[in-house]
């Protein structure tokens, strides 16, 4: 995905999507997941048959221009969330370059 800063974002890789059940959460999980999605994507296009309004969206709305909303960072705050994987992998960056010298 490429967002409005043509920041390019990796969503998700899978080579063979399991849905199966590891647990007793993870059943309620997948079925919120993809009822969020559809909720997001096919009915802006398609009405829905059942109301079920009542139940939140596990999705958080990050940016909105019509609503006046934007949580996202900076777009100078680089795309680590947490300094110390940023310090690590800077690092790492740094010890592949001495190698290849």
């Amino acid at each position: 995905m490429i967002d409005e800063d043509f920041r390019v974002w990796l969503i998700e890789v899978n080579t063979n999507p399991y849905f199966g059940v590891l647990n007793d959460k993870l059943p309620k999980f997948i079925d919120n997941l993809v009822d969020d999605t559809f909720r997001l994507t096919v009915d802006k296009l398609f009405q829905r048959e059942i109301d079920d309004s009542e139940r939140k969206s596990e999705y958080e709305l990050l940016y909105s221009h019509r609503k006046g909303l934007n949580l996202r960072r900076s777009f100078t705050e680089g795309i680590y969330p947490n300094q110390a994987i940023k310090e690590r992998l800077d690092k790492e960056r740094e010890q592949a370059t001495i190698k290849i010298k």
